[in-house]
């Protein structure tokens, strides 16, 4: 099934020409919307079959809450009423499908409560799950809620999602050459300390400090370049006082992302947009499978209609045209 872009909305003007200019699914036809989600005039969008969507986790995730110490994701600054603006977008564009992931704990808030009881009311059938990365051939072991509402009557099992790509053995295969003498080689001293107070106050943050050997890692996010102690350090070869963080080749890899994609821009835009990724192997199931259940529905709407539909001599039945 041949697709392109009809829109995207995105604030942030360093993403969008960094997709523009790496990211083959945009044509001529395609709207470059850069504004937030609630400065959007949802008039000026273009009708679409599918509708993706990936709403900002700042309020939902264990880290964003943590850090901006929020009772309920709906407090969030800017992030916090987002769902809104993804309800009136998606009953202006009018998708025959529409997708939604974000972080786990997003399934329990109330704003996916409100996006339910919207999309049912329209007429869809909500369907949703949690996929791992691993799972899904990457060696980011990230979770992530995966919503997918369709016509209703149009067929849905989330759980026939079938991972296809191999994960790589181990944390070696994916990591570049560095000399054991490269000054990205660092003690990361105040980290170490950090990593001890935080063990004292049982907060529950810790060092992640991996081998090659390692054959998977934790999540990495968005703010990655800031070196923060939670998320991925390589341990060097014979110093055990010594680690470095991961370049971007290795971090689109993690995740399985063409780092192709990336192309073009500073370490920190492209670890700030990597950080922000789905799995991309995951993903790339996902949409697969969206193309199956609409043939499926479309062999099963064209089957009925030349049931019981009498056609004029000399005219054929066309579903698409």
């Amino acid at each position: 099934m041949t697709s392109f872009l009809g829109f995207a909305v995105e604030i942030d003007q360093r993403y969008l020409e960094c997709s523009l200019n790496n990211n083959s699914v945009w044509t001529d036809n395609s709207l470059v919307v850069e504004a937030p989600m609630q400065d959007v005039n949802v008039a000026d969008l273009p009708q679409v079959d599918i509708l993706l969507a990936g709403l900002p986790c700042t309020g939902a995730s264990i880290a964003g809450k943590s850090k901006n110490k929020l009772t309920f994701a709906e407090d969030h600054n800017g992030a916090g009423t987002l769902f809104l603006s993804f309800i009136n977008i998606l009953r202006a564009v009018n998708p025959a499908v529409a997708v939604l992931e974000n972080v786990p704990q997003y399934a329990a808030t109330a704003s996916m409560s409100v996006i339910r009881a919207a999309l049912t009311a329209m007429g869809y059938d909500l369907h949703e799950t949690v996929l791992n990365g691993n799972k899904f051939g990457a060696l980011e072991n990230r979770d992530r809620f995966v919503m997918v509402a369709v016509t209703s009557g149009m067929d849905c099992d989330l759980q026939e999602i079938i991972p296809v790509r191999q994960k790589e053995s181990c944390l070696a295969e994916i990591l570049e050459p560095v000399a054991d003498d490269d000054p990205m080689w660092n003690e990361y001293g105040y980290l170490k300390s950090k990593a001890v107070k935080d063990l004292a106050a049982g907060k529950g943050f810790a060092m992640q400090v991996l081998d090659p050997s390692a054959v998977l890692c934790g999540t990495i996010g968005r703010g990655y370049s800031k070196i923060r102690s939670t998320e991925l350090k390589i341990a060097h070869p014979t110093n055990p006082d010594l680690m470095r963080q991961i370049t971007v080749k290795e971090h689109a890899a993690v995740k399985a992302i063409p780092v192709e994609l990336v192309h073009g821009v500073s370490n920190t835009v492209a670890h700030e947009i990597l950080g922000q990724s789905v799995i991309y192997s995951m993903f790339t199931e996902v949409g697969a499978y969206l193309g199956k259940i609409i043939n499926r529905w479309a062999e099963a709407v064209k089957e009925t209609l030349e049931a019981e539909i009498i056609y004029p001599a000399g005219h054929q039945f066309v579903l698409f045209g």
